[in-house]
C-alpha cells in the first residue's frame, strides 16, 4: 500500500464523477435518475440484511466447492504506514468505490441493460462484468464478486435506490478493512447493524397511525 494507492483510486473516482456533471448541469441527469434516491428505512435495512446472508451463504458454499486460492489483501500491512495512508485508503475502499462503482455498475450500466433484458438476464450480465472486471483477484475469486454483483442490481431493482447495495457494498469492503488494519472484523457489521436498527425503528416512527383523522 502506497500513499499514491489511496489517492489514485480517489482521483480516477472524482474523474468518473466529473463525465457527469455536464449533462446534470444541462438538467439531463439527476441524481435520482441513477438511483440515488432515497427508500424506507426499514424496507432497505431489512433487505440488505437478507442480501448479506445470501452472499455469505454463496460464498462459502463456492469456497467450499471450488477451494479457490488463498489471496493476501491487497490492503495487507495498511496498519504499519501513516496516518495519511491509513485516512486515504479508508476512504478510498470505504467510502469512494462503493459509492462510484454502484453508479457506474448499477444506475447507468444494469439501467441500460434493463432497458432490453429481463431482470435476471440483466443482473448476470452485470455481474459477469462486474466480477470480471475485478482483474487484481484471481479467476476462481471472481465468480464470488460476481454474484455480489447480481445481488446489487436485485436490491436496485427491489428498492429502485441506490443506497441499499451501496450500503452493502461499503459493509464489506469496510469489514476487510478493518480486518487488515485492526486484525479483527467484528467492530464494522455491529455498527452496520445498529444502524440498520435505527433506520427500522426511526421509519416505523415516521408512519402515520392509521387512526389518525
Amino acid at each position: 500500500v502506497s500513499v499514491a494507492a489511496g489517492i489514485g483510486v480517489l482521483i480516477i473516482d472524482g474523474f468518473f464523477l466529473s463525465t457527469l456533471l455536464p449533462l446534470y448541469r444541462a438538467g439531463r441527469l439527476r441524481p435520482a435518475d441513477l438511483g440515488l434516491r432515497q427508500t424506507a428505512g426499514g424496507t432497505g435495512a431489512g433487505v440488505v440484511v437478507l442480501a448479506v446472508v445470501a452472499y455469505s451463504l454463496a460464498s462459502v458454499i463456492w469456497v467450499l466447492i471450488v477451494h479457490p486460492p488463498r489471496i493476501q489483501s491487497n490492503i495487507a500491512g495498511i496498519a504499519h504506514h501513516s496516518t495519511t495512508v491509513i485516512v486515504l485508503t479508508g476512504i478510498a475502499l470505504c467510502v469512494s468505490a462503493p459509492v462510484v462503482e454502484e453508479i457506474f455498475f448499477r444506475g447507468l450500466f444494469y439501467r441500460a441493460l434493463r432497458n432490453r433484458l429481463a431482470v435476471i438476464p440483466a443482473a448476470a450480465i452485470d455481474g459477469v462484468i462486474f466480477g470480471l472486471g475485478h482483474t487484481q483477484y484471481p479467476l476462481l475469486v471472481r465468480p464470488e464478486l460476481a454474484f455480489f454483483g447480481i445481488i446489487a442490481c436485485l436490491l436496485y431493482e427491489r428498492t429502485g435506490s441506490l443506497l441499499p447495495g451501496i450500503a452493502l457494498h461499503s459493509l464489506i469492503d469496510s469489514t476487510a478493512f478493518e480486518s487488515a488494519l485492526t486484525g479483527e472484523s467484528w467492530i464494522v457489521p455491529i455498527l452496520f447493524v445498529a444502524l440498520a436498527v435505527g433506520l427500522s425503528i426511526t421509519s416505523k416512527m415516521r408512519r402515520p397511525s392509521p387512526l389518525a383523522v
